[in-house]
């Protein structure tokens, strides 16, 4: 076996070892959300861009699609093309990038 390729009882702990760098990332990315979820026992002095982000995103996600796309100017084909196929309401997310890409 040459030096560079692990032995068979490593390649295990490697994966494992991925597996938890994972983990880990999924777990820092879950951190962004807190704000939302956590958002009324927050002190609201110390609200950030990010927070009132967030807090636009889900306002914005809860309107109807006619509403939230005249915030942005979104031309009525499209609008009437997501009503045709039965959109309601944008996702938040959607909410927080849409502004960005137009």
């Amino acid at each position: 076996i040459p030096p560079s390729q692990p032995i068979s009882g490593d390649s295990r702990k490697a994966k494992r070892e991925r597996r938890e760098q994972d983990d880990e990332a999924i777990d820092d990315f879950d951190a962004d959300f807190d704000i939302v979820e956590n958002a009324a026992t927050k002190d609201e002095s110390t609200i950030t861009s990010a927070d009132s982000a967030a807090k636009r995103a889900l306002h914005l996600s809860q309107l109807p699609i006619d509403e939230a796309a005249k915030t942005w100017n979104l031309p009525q084909f499209l609008v009437d093309n997501l009503k045709a196929d039965s959109y309601e309401n944008f996702f938040p997310i959607q909410c927080m990038v849409i502004p960005d890409v137009i």
